[in-house]
């Protein structure tokens, strides 16, 4: 957002570099000057994410520290759904797993 709304960057440059399509980036752009806290909104998002990527992370490390074997995301989901309370997807446990 810094680069299209200071540095006056275009839209498809910017999207270019991020991977992603200029009108998601216009959107963004648009979004940032009609309301002063989407900054702020977009960095809790993120960091509400970070958060349970290391919950998840923390709960799955622990199961490995009791050698046990796990055999499928569908039952580590339900693991972690079940025994530690964490309201989660099976494609974010699929995500962390992969990382």
């Amino acid at each position: 957002m810094y680069k299209a709304l200071v540095d006056m960057e275009h839209h498809s440059s910017i999207a270019k570099e991020h991977r992603v399509s200029p009108s998601i980036v216009s959107r963004l752009v648009c979004k940032a000057k009609g309301k002063k806290e989407f900054y702020s909104e977009l960095m809790l998002c993120h960091r509400e994410k970070e958060e349970k990527y290391s919950q998840i992370k923390e709960a799955i490390l622990s199961r490995g520290g009791r050698k046990t074997f796990i055999d499928s995301v569908a039952s580590l989901h339900q693991d972690l759904v079940h025994q530690d309370q964490i309201e989660v997807k099976p494609k974010e446990v699929h995500h962390v797993l992969k990382k």
